[in-house]
Formats: structure tokens, C-alpha cells, sequence
């Protein structure tokens, strides 16, 4: 069997004879930069509620299109 493993974080191991490794291995990094930009745009829209003062029926919602262009911005690098 070859693999990888990876010491400089939290021990995990690959196994590279997965004929889908790439696959799978895009799938977590986009899922992680989603994440990523999903939590940065909530951050910003609740602490734009918190600044503005806003009753409960006049919240900031989190943008999708702002989200969307930090995935695409983020993937392009």
C-alpha cells in the first residue's frame, strides 16, 4: 500500500492508490473555502445588525452573491 501522511497537523493519512484522490481532495478544499467565506460573511452581516441598531423585521441578511464572489475570488487565487 502507498500513501501519504502528513505530520505538520493533526495526523491523517491518504491513501494514493484511490484512483478518485484529486476528486476527493477538491471537494475538501472548496468545501473549506466555502466554509470559510460563508463564515466571514456572516461575521460581517451580524456585526453590521449589531453596529446599525436594527429591530428584529430589518436584519442584515448574509449576501449569497457576496459569499459566491469570495469562493470564486478565493478558488482563482
Amino acid at each position: 500500500m502507498f500513501g501519504l501522511a502528513q505530520w505538520s497537523e493533526e495526523s491523517t493519512f491518504v491513501d494514493l492508490e484511490n484512483k478518485d484522490i484529486g476528486q476527493e481532495l477538491a471537494k475538501d478544499y472548496v468545501a473549506t473555502v466555502a466554509k470559510k467565506c460563508r463564515s466571514a460573511a456572516k461575521r460581517r452581516a451580524n456585526a453590521a445588525n449589531n453596529n446599525s441598531g436594527t429591530t428584529v423585521g430589518q436584519k442584515t441578511e448574509v449576501d449569497n452573491k457576496e459569499v459566491y464572489a469570495c469562493i470564486i475570488e478565493n478558488l482563482t487565487k
